[in-house]
């Protein structure tokens, strides 16, 4: 499945990005840098026996999205 923004949906990622960054804070802030980082590894090894899983209907999954966007922050 492939989905594309229109140009009105590119102008709103910058502010979006800003909201879910400062929700992300809110949400983590609680956490030490090790616990984060202890979060971090126990969300991959989920997902990683979930990609081995017979049902990986799942995709859309919250779980998989957290992982997702945490890992693109650590580049």
């Amino acid at each position: 499945m492939r989905l594309e923004l229109t140009n009105a949906g590119r102008k709103l990622v910058p502010s979006l990005a800003a909201a879910a960054d400062s929700t992300d804070e809110q949400f983590i802030g609680v956490l030490s840098d090790r616990e984060v980082a202890q979060s971090k590894r126990l969300l991959t090894k989920l997902l990683e026996r979930a990609n081995d899983a017979p049902d990986k209907n799942w995709s859309s999954s919250p779980l998989r999205r957290v992982v997702f966007m945490n890992n693109q922050n650590d580049d």
